[in-house]
């Protein structure tokens, strides 16, 4: 994270993604209408199904599908493609989020001020998660951690890292 160049990468990897499910709900979207039309057709013919009865299947199980698919049409329904704008917005501050985390941090190295110690201490905590430490041969011990890029993404969608 102290690293400039470190940050670019991570907010252009970042940002690819982001279009990259952008687009992919883009085109979920254009297919949302023939995906819609397949399930109404499927829920009246299992409802007339009930209605006329069915050799196969007893009233309760064919009551139990026409509820599963009118589940799937209604999840069908709430996913929505996520506005241009508000994609546009998030690719642009990934980057801001990243380097006033860098700024945090670095603040709380100098030593100078215990209040940004700690608020860096917290910013690390929350970035490399979990931090475990590995004995090696020789007697070495090593950190191992894993980035949390989402708590960037996350700073930056509500604002914390201001």
């Amino acid at each position: 994270m102290l690293a400039p160049e470190r940050v670019t990468h991570m907010a252009k990897e970042m940002q690819r993604h982001v279009l990259e499910r952008l687009h992919k709900a883009e085109q979920q979207s254009a297919e949302k209408p023939r995906e819609s039309q397949a399930l109404d057709a499927r829920i009246t013919r299992l409802k007339k199904r009930l209605a006329e009865g069915d050799p196969d299947m007893t009233p309760d199980e064919l009551q139990v599908a026409i509820d599963r698919v009118q589940h799937k049409r209604q999840e069908l329904e709430e996913i929505t493609p996520a506005k241009n704008s508000e994609i546009a917005k998030l690719v642009n501050i990934l980057p801001n989020a990243a380097e006033l985390y860098r700024r945090q941090i670095t603040l709380g190295l100098d030593g100078t001020r215990p209040h940004l110690r700690q608020k860096a201490r917290l910013v690390l905590r929350e970035l490399l998660g979990q931090i475990r430490l590995e004995p090696e041969a020789g007697g070495s011990l090593w950190a191992a951690y894993e980035i949390q890029p989402t708590v960037i993404v996350r700073a930056a969608v509500s604002g914390l890292a201001g």
